[in-house]
């Protein structure tokens, strides 16, 4: 059974189990202007301010979290998103991104991090056998 043909089906599965792992792994959270305006009223801050501490250029793109650059992007110790209200497209959309959902390598890669993927193949693999 080829879970890249079923990814709408797993990911209607799917729980956020609010564990932060998502936001620790490596990669690049890229934000646009209105993701950059509505994170700083939600964090109480001029856009300048927000600017100047929390966005970098990476290759003429805004960004908020990359490899190198505040790895933990907005990542609290209890494992909340201190944006969470205003976080970017890339994090509302997780794990339904295309690079996820590539190979059956890539998807079972991404389910040994992610509890709530992990936990929504087992759902669906178990669907499919009860059906």
């Amino acid at each position: 059974m080829s879970l890249t043909y079923h990814r709408k089906e797993i990911l209607s599965h799917f729980t956020c189990q609010n564990t932060g792992k998502c936001c620790l792994s490596p990669g690049y959270v890229y934000v646009n202007q209105e993701n950059i305006a509505s994170m700083s009223r939600e964090l109480n801050v001029s856009i300048d301010f927000f600017m100047n501490h929390f966005v970098t250029r990476i290759n003429g793109w805004d960004v908020i979290a990359s490899p190198t650059f505040r790895t933990h992007c907005f990542l609290e110790p209890n494992n909340r998103c201190e944006v969470y209200l205003s976080r970017p497209d890339a994090c509302r959309t997780y794990p339904d991104w295309d690079a996820i959902w590539e190979s059956e390598n890539t998807i079972q890669k991404e389910a040994q991090s992610c509890e709530g993927l992990n936990k929504a193949i087992t759902k669906f693999k178990r669907a499919i056998k009860e059906s």
